[in-house]
């Protein structure tokens, strides 16, 4: 509803089309108006601002003496965002299904039989025409592929590793963390 007019009132006055576009939002569309001398609507405030042209001045002074209760609205209006994203994130961690917890060892697996493979074929290759070893297409294309599916089988296994780590309740160092205290340890 008040989507409408935010950016319009956000040039002005950036406190209170912030405001204007969270849960506060009617709330904060009421002293707009009130100050605008119209109707608490989203039109009648966009038409205000378009042909009143003191209408920004006196968006720019109602922000002025309401600063810190529009501050307040707006933090709080960013922290019940976040902690929506936290509950979700939360949820995800404790959903244990194949898709989320699955792939990874599925990658551990084809990583496995990939190489299982590899080692047959090569096996066999160079028992059949010992010179394909030589050829860089054929040398290439195992080596991409071994080094692409390790980085994933690698990156996948330190993440698992840290996921059961934090469920259990340990303390898992950033990377920060660790470069800080390498830091302090050497000096």
């Amino acid at each position: 509803m008040w989507d409408t007019i935010k950016d319009t009132v956000a040039k002005a006055a950036p406190l209170l089309g912030t405001a204007l576009g969270g849960p506060a939002g009617g709330a904060v569309g009421g002293l707009i108006a009130n100050v605008l001398g119209v109707d608490n609507d989203p039109e009648a405030i966009g038409h205000a601002l378009k042909s009143d042209p003191d209408a920004f001045l006196k968006l720019q002074q109602l922000e002025k003496e309401h600063e810190r209760e529009l501050r307040r609205m707006v933090i709080e209006a960013e922290t019940a965002q976040q902690a929506e994203v936290n509950k979700t994130m939360r949820a995800e961690l404790q959903a244990d299904g194949t898709f989320k917890s699955g792939w990874r060892p599925f990658i551990g697996w084809i990583f496995g039989f990939c190489i299982g493979l590899f080692l047959v074929a090569l096996a066999t290759a160079v028992f059949r025409e010992p010179t394909i070893v030589s050829n860089p297409e054929f040398t290439g294309m195992i080596v991409w592929l071994f080094v692409a599916m390790g980085t994933v089988l690698g990156v996948n296994l330190k993440e698992r590793t840290k996921s059961k780590q934090v469920i259990a309740g340990q303390q898992v160092p950033t990377l920060i963390d660790q470069l800080f205290s390498r830091g302090v340890n050497k000096g």
